[in-house]
């Protein structure tokens, strides 16, 4: 949906109050995070730097749930369905706190999963999740850097929240250190996917949020 997409003038973003019906509802954590760059509602190109910004920058709601939760999170999305909003849902999502070599569908010798050659590892976790004095992002970000993956990014979210149930919005000018922060990576064909999962899972642990890996395939 867009940032600026409100009910009535002076109603709060439209993504906000689906964050607090999705919190009030006790789903285990939703993060929100804005495009630096994409299509406006009108089909023209906008970035950060645009004119009336707030109103034509996209935003993702991100709900990692269990099958019970995502059938409350479809019902409040349905409720506030607009032509400016798209939704969608997989059930392809994988624990990677707890997963193992046999169940990622992807190895180093071929696929378990004939389909799956490559996956998707996404991190949800808060600015101050550290490990040994540094930020927890760092650490993941100079590990995958050693396992040879290429394409890994980090960035920081609107708001959230996760298994502690304390709703984090990020302001401008604040001195918090408890931001939502996502780091995905991708992990192509060429990749042991398993050996780079199981050399991360002890710093997935530290993550507040989850850790959860998406098999698919290579285009």
């Amino acid at each position: 949906m867009y940032e600026g997409e409100r009910k009535g003038w002076f109603g709060p973003p439209r993504y906000q109050r689906l964050v607090e019906q999705l919190w009030e509802k006790g789903i285990s954590g939703v993060t929100v995070t804005r495009a630096e760059q994409g299509f406006d509602r009108r089909g023209k190109i906008q970035d950060i730097h645009s004119e009336y910004l707030s109103d034509n920058l996209p935003v993702t709601l991100e709900c990692v749930a269990t099958a019970n939760e995502m059938d409350q999170v479809i019902a409040l999305v349905r409720e506030i369905v607009t032509q400016n909003l798209q939704a969608w849902t997989t059930d392809h999502v994988m624990d990677a706190k707890t997963l193992n070599r046999e169940q990622t569908g992807v190895t180093s010798e071929g696929t378990v999963d004939p389909v799956a050659d490559s996956g998707l590892v996404k991190v949800y976790m808060k600015e101050s999740d550290m490990v040994g004095g540094e930020p927890l992002h760092q650490v993941l970000l100079e590990k995958l850097s050693e396992l040879g993956v290429p394409w890994v990014n980090v960035y920081s979210a609107l708001e959230g929240f996760g298994k502690e149930q304390v709703l984090r919005r990020t302001h401008n000018f604040s001195m918090t250190n408890k931001a939502p922060i996502v780091l995905e990576a991708v992990l192509t064909r060429d990749i042991d996917t398993a050996n780079v999962l199981a050399a991360l899972q002890p710093y997935f642990q530290k993550a507040a949020g989850p850790a959860v890996f998406i098999p698919g395939q290579s285009v």
